[in-house]
């Protein structure tokens, strides 16, 4: 794995992306199943796969994806605050179903569907912004998975 993703900052690089994140577990013992036996092994169903990826091949402390979420309404407090109208909301509630379901849950087509992405604003909260949904998402997972 370390070829392709020869350090951590790579390794978040290819992650948000989900075609390079599937790319990179193709790469893998049983294409990421022995990646998600780890984690089950380790008891770290509360990780993303990022997490034991990251602690597996490079070291780093492994977050929950609670602690993750946390860490990005903290870390990006200013970001999510200088949003116009309800996306901060919105982001707030995307987090929230990271937590619950990792990365794979922001790429699903109904995330503006989910209940509390919906009760928080929806799509039409990010109407206002400069990026597109699909680009909000991609740095809200950027912004997840930061150190």
């Amino acid at each position: 794995m370390t070829e392709v993703a020869p350090s951590l900052d790579d390794l978040r690089t290819r992650w948000i992306w989900p075609d390079r994140r599937r790319e990179l577990l193709e790469r893998l013992p049983g294409d990421g199943a022995s990646v998600r036996l780890m984690r089950h092994l380790r008891d770290q169903e509360a990780c993303d796969l990022y997490d034991v990826l990251a602690e597996l091949a490079y070291g780093a402390a492994a977050r929950s994806r609670s602690e993750r979420a946390a860490a990005f309404a903290y870390k990006h407090r200013q970001w999510l605050k200088g949003l116009p109208g309800k996306a901060e909301q919105v982001l707030y509630a995307m987090a929230r179903q990271f937590e619950r379901g990792g990365i794979e849950e922001l790429e699903t087509t109904n995330i503006f569907d989910a209940e509390d992405v919906k009760e928080a604003g929806g799509f039409d909260a990010l109407k206002a912004l400069r990026l597109s949904p699909g680009d909000l998402i991609i740095e809200t997972k950027a912004r997840l998975l930061a150190p």
